[in-house]
């Protein structure tokens, strides 16, 4: 298995004094009561962009010592794109980057290495997924070893794409995604100019389903604290470990995700749904049946439109499956 993928990372350090905010072009004030000249306005805080991409801040939140803080995605900065991620130590050069160029704007006093990680997203990509929503929402209903806060939504941030996540957000955040939905809404809405490049992301990512874990100080630990802490044993087994933690390897069975093809259209009424259902499962069974012709070609006319025929539907029913996480393919159970 390939070592730990890194996508955003966000990054904070000590600099000289508060002048750097100026610095900003956007910039925050609020107003203080000077027992000599009476109320008047400070700057706390400001932030820009870099032209790499990266977002720079400015803010006193450390018990009023100035601190400047990097956040970007390090395969955007580096390729133009995060339709794939990056290996650590790459991912770490670019980082560097990141502070050598922020330090136009800022005068650090902590070294590069000695900055502290305020998030670090890993990423797993399994290729060649089918029907990713179906397995999503019969993954959002399994009972895991931990099963906080879940949710199953299409991701306005990531062009409606089918998403699940698990997780407290502030602490950590295990997410599985389309990555080729995500990649199809970047191409609909390109510039001219990026259309190249956009259609070239699309054709990779066909079939990824994308699984993300966003890690907090709280979640990595002192061990985990700082730059040099980051290493590829802690952090792959990390990765790994909240991934089995939130039950995104179980076995989901064919039912499920053909109960969950069918369900999720909330344009047609329930009853309907229920019918269809029902239909699947005596066919997929080879139960006999008594039903019109006109009735089970409206059956077939529903099955168009999610996309798929019968026979698709009955297969997808008749195999359990799960998310290989070594292989990085979802497998036959």
């Amino acid at each position: 298995m390939s070592g730990v993928e890194v996508d955003t990372i966000r990054l904070r350090g000590r600099v000289k004094d508060g002048e750097s905010m100026a610095r900003l072009s956007y910039q925050r004030s609020s107003r203080v009561l000077d027992k000599v000249s009476g109320d008047r306005m400070v700057l706390v805080g400001g932030t820009d962009v870099l032209r790499s991409g990266a977002r720079i801040g400015v803010d006193v939140q450390n018990q009023g010592a100035p601190e400047a803080w990097v956040e970007f995605s390090a395969p955007k900065i580096a390729i133009g794109s995060n339709v794939v991620a990056l290996p650590l130590d790459q991912a770490l050069d670019v980082a560097r980057e990141v502070y050598d160029e922020a330090g136009a704007l800022v005068d650090w006093t902590d070294r590069f290495e000695h900055l502290r990680v305020g998030r670090l997203d890993l990423d797993r990509d399994f290729e060649q997924v089918e029907h990713q929503g179906p397995l999503l929402a019969a993954l959002s209903k399994v009972r895991a070893p931990y099963n906080p806060q879940t949710r199953y939504f299409p991701d306005p941030t990531k062009g409606g794409a089918v998403t699940l996540t698990r997780g407290p957000a502030a602490r950590w955040l295990a997410t599985l995604y389309s990555k080729e939905g995500e990649a199809a809404h970047r191409l609909r809405y390109a510039q001219p100019h990026e259309k190249v490049r956009a259609a070239a992301d699309l054709e990779r990512a066909k079939g990824r389903l994308r699984y993300e874990l966003r890690l907090r100080p709280e979640a990595m630990g002192k061990q985990l604290r700082l730059v040099k802490d980051l290493n590829e044993d802690d952090l792959t087994r990390l990765r790994r470990g909240y991934f089995d933690r939130v039950g995104y390897g179980l076995e989901v069975t064919g039912m499920q995700r053909a109960a969950a093809l069918v369900m999720e259209h909330d344009e047609w009424r329930v009853n309907s749904r229920l019918a269809l259902l029902g239909w699947l499962l005596v066919e997929s069974q080879g139960m006999p049946v008594e039903i019109s012709r006109n009735k089970a070609a409206g059956y077939r006319s529903r099955c168009e439109e999610i996309g798929v025929t019968a026979g698709e539907i009955l297969d997808m029913a008749s195999t359990s499956v799960r998310l290989d996480f070594n292989a990085a393919r979802m497998v036959a159970a």
